[in-house]
C-alpha cells in the first residue's frame, strides 16, 4: 500500500478488590498511545518502503514490520515480482516474498536482514464510525508522510486494479 492505517487506542484501567493485593509487574508494560501523534512517534519506525524492480518497470510502496523480519504490503505491490528492496532510514535490505492472497490483496515478505523496528499488532476491536485514524507511509513513493482523519464509513465495496473489494 502506498500508506499503512494506525489507529490509537486509550489505556485501558483495571480495579482490583481490596480484599486481594495487587500483583507486582515484573516489567514495565509499553505506554499505548493516546494521540495519532503518540501513535505516529512510536509506530513510524516500523514503516518500510518497498522498492520493485522489474524488467521494464519500477515500483515502491510502504510496508509494515509484524517482526523483526516480516513485513507486511499489499499484493499488488509484489505482484509482479518475488523480490524487493526494503529500506528503513539509512538501512537497505533484500526483502523475498513468502505469501501472497491475491482476493485480499496482501503479502508478506522475509527480510534478508532484520531491522531493529519492533512489529505492529492488529487491532481486534472493530472500528466504529467517527474513530480517528491516521495513514503513515510513502504515499507516491514521497517521503514518509503521516495524514490524519477519522473513519467516515463501513462495509464499503470499491473496485481496486479490477478487482472488487468489499466489506471496507
Amino acid at each position: 500500500p502506498d500508506t499503512v492505517t494506525v489507529t490509537p487506542t486509550a489505556s485501558k484501567t483495571s480495579t482490583t478488590p481490596a480484599r486481594s493485593p495487587a500483583p507486582k509487574p515484573t516489567h514495565s508494560p509499553t505506554p499505548t498511545p493516546t494521540s495519532l501523534q503518540q501513535a505516529f512517534n512510536a509506530d513510524s519506525q516500523s514503516i518500510v518502503r518497498l522498492e520493485v524492480a522489474g524488467c521494464e518497470s519500477y515500483g515502491s510502496g510502504s510496508g509494515f514490520l509484524i517482526a523483526p523480519d516480516l513485513v507486511v504490503t499489499a499484493g499488488h505491490v509484489l505482484a509482479d515480482s518475488s523480490t524487493a528492496r526494503a529500506v528503513s532510514g539509512t538501512t537497505v535490505t533484500h526483502a523475498t516474498l513468502i505469501g501472497y492472497d491475491q482476493e485480499q490483496d496482501v503479502a508478506l515478505a522475509r527480510l534478508a536482514t532484520p531491522l531493529p523496528a519492533p512489529g505492529l499488532i492488529f487491532k481486534t476491536a472493530p472500528v466504529k464510525v467517527g474513530d480517528p485514524v491516521a495513514t503513515i507511509g510513502f504515499t507516491l513513493g514521497g517521503q514518509l508522510s503521516f495524514h490524519a482523519g477519522s473513519v467516515n464509513g463501513l462495509g464499503r465495496k470499491v473496485s481496486i486494479e479490477g478487482r472488487t473489494a468489499t466489506d471496507l
